[in-house]
């Protein structure tokens, strides 16, 4: 539709908390979103499913994760906050769109 490529066979954060081997899925989702980031990023700030917010404030940022997903939440909230800025919300989500592409 958009004539992009997934830049992830995963769309949703949901593996790697819920399924062994979600360490290893968060890892190549990583991977996969710095080798070809994504234009849009959407988030969830309250999760219908109890998953971590990947920009929250220090003092609730994936406060009951394992220590090697919290690892790499921190590195994706790091990606987030350098290569992305905040578009706007859509109902309870947080859309945020690549600075090279939607900074002035």
């Amino acid at each position: 539709m958009t004539g992009r490529r997934a830049p992830s066979r995963y769309y949703s954060p949901l593996p790697f908390f819920t399924s062994t081997g979600g360490e290893a899925r968060f890892r190549e989702f990583l991977q996969a979103v710095r080798a070809t980031p994504p234009a849009i990023v959407v988030a969830q700030p309250k999760s219908s499913v109890g998953l971590p917010y990947p920009l929250a404030e220090e003092a609730r940022f994936c406060r009951h994760c394992a220590p090697e997903i919290y690892k790499q939440m921190s590195e994706f909230r790091d990606l987030l906050r350098d290569r992305y800025v905040e578009l706007g919300t859509a109902d309870d989500w947080v859309v945020l769109g690549l600075k090279e592409r939607y900074s002035p």
